[in-house]
């Protein structure tokens, strides 16, 4: 997807801190409380919109709008997931846990499918 916006860097790549003591601990709510609060402004272009999110999409190119998809589904399994966690829930055998995997073949194939072929042979 195209913004005008440079996108920081992956969740999964934005370095923790360390919970070794009670000290850390307002720094780990603060970093909370800063995520879920990107988060829910990246959300509330989708939510607060008077467009559909097929509307929304619709002018997208077809790479772009299949990452936007991927990363949707990708999201919202993450948060159903997180909520799994909070309630203590066994996670393992968990149903979202085989659509996490289902999600993440679509995401490894819409980036293979970005990418520049370098080798191709003409018949």
């Amino acid at each position: 997807m195209t913004s005008s916006k440079k996108a920081g860097p992956s969740p999964s790549k934005v370095p923790l801190p360390q919970a070794s003591s009670k000290e850390s601990l307002p720094e780990l709510l603060e970093t909370l409380s800063s995520r879920l609060s990107e988060t829910e402004s990246s959300l509330s272009v989708l939510l607060d919109g008077s467009a559909s999110l097929s509307e929304a999409v619709e002018s997208l190119p077809v790479l772009d709008r299949a990452k936007f998809f991927v990363t949707l589904a990708y999201a919202i399994d993450s948060l159903i997931f997180c909520y799994i966690r909070t309630k203590g829930a066994s996670f393992k055998d968990h149903p979202v846990m085989q659509e996490l995997e289902r999600v993440k073949n679509y995401i490894r194939k819409v980036n293979a499918a970005e990418q520049v072929p370098t080798d191709r042979k003409c018949l």
